[in-house]
């Protein structure tokens, strides 16, 4: 879990506002632990003592203290650096009059500040007509769905049709791929190039549009030339990993390599790179497993590695690649 603030290298300001940020957090936790104790209903807390009381029979807790145990458990705590919500207080921005959505199990307050757009991760479909609620995944967040055009509809037919191509790849096993089509993918394509938009809300938060705009990554210039290759050739391979039609990260659309972030490493430079780091990790008691496996799988495949790196020196540089994704703006 990331650490939002060092509390031994606090600013003055963040030392006069420590006590204020201490009550404050204590007063908002007893609020939002009371709104969540406020909407269970009798049979969820009873069903929630009998699952914990059956891993722990002599365990005699309420709802309410085991909901405070796994908040502290998760860094939930007054003071603690791992706490968003404490370092924004220490910050001196005010608590919000309610939970703000997460990305990523982390509270979300940027989504809150300010307008955006935000580039975001919409794995999950909406759900199929029918159901009570209509919900998206943003960044593993659920979000109510209040509207949506033509092009997402589309683009839910299509997931509705890529979910029955679900295969595990042994008998078995959870690990499945997905046997998309060309006749698939040049539908979702289109789907995006109608311009899918939706309208969608968190609990009391105003509206936000979900809608495609410009988003970036970084990566080797080969694999970026490959991978836009594969989709303007409509070569399947690499998607049978992708379990929905919503991840455009997978799809990237009018993908364009731009700049150059840094140059590439010839292979016999890197793999003398790893080994005194390793050196030095020993050296200083630190655990050798993930780059001892490094270290052997570049040894193993540095030949290869030379000839392909000597043949195009440009392909190792690692570049800024955009393409067009989602992005949630106020």
């Amino acid at each position: 879990m990331p650490h939002f603030f060092d509390p031994n290298n606090l600013t003055p300001e963040q030392q006069a506002r420590w006590n204020w940020a201490m009550e404050e957090y204590a007063r908002v936790q007893e609020e939002n632990l009371a709104r969540t104790l406020a909407t269970m209903k009798l049979e969820d807390e009873a069903a929630f003592l009998d699952a914990t009381r059956k891993i722990n029979p002599n365990d005699t807790r309420s709802v309410r203290d085991h909901l405070i145990a796994m908040r502290d458990f998760s860094g939930g705590r007054a003071g603690h650096p791992k706490s968003s919500l404490f370092a924004r207080l220490l910050n001196g921005k005010p608590a919000l009059p309610f939970p703000p959505p997460t990305s990523f199990s982390y509270p979300w307050y940027e989504i809150v500040d300010e307008a955006g757009p935000f580039p975001v991760s919409v794995y999950s479909p909406l759900l199929s007509a029918g159901e009570q609620e209509n919900t998206i995944a943003i960044n593993q967040c659920d979000w109510h769905v209040v509207s949506v055009n033509t092009a997402v509809r589309h683009l839910l037919n299509l997931q509705k049709t890529l979910a029955k191509m679900e295969s595990s790849k042994e008998e078995g096993s959870f690990d499945v791929h997905y046997s998309w089509t060309q006749e698939l993918l040049i539908d979702v394509l289109k789907a995006y190039a109608d311009t899918p938009e939706s309208i969608v809300q968190y609990g009391q938060w105003g509206e936000c549009q979900l809608k495609l705009g410009r988003c970036e990554s970084q990566c080797r210039r080969d694999y970026a030339e490959d991978r836009i290759a594969e989709i303007i050739e409509h070569k399947l391979d690499r998607l049978s990993n992708c379990a929905t039609v919503f991840e455009t990260q997978h799809l990237l659309i009018n993908a364009s390599i731009e700049e150059t972030i840094s140059k590439g490493e010839h292979p016999i430079d890197a793999l003398k790179r790893y080994k005194k780091e390793m050196l030095e990790a020993s050296e200083g008691g630190i655990s050798l497993g993930l780059k001892s496996l490094v270290i052997e799988e570049k040894t193993r495949s540095l030949e290869e590695d030379v000839a392909k790196f000597e043949a195009d020196p440009e392909g190792a540089d690692f570049v800024r690649l955009s393409f067009d994704g989602w992005v949630l703006l106020r």
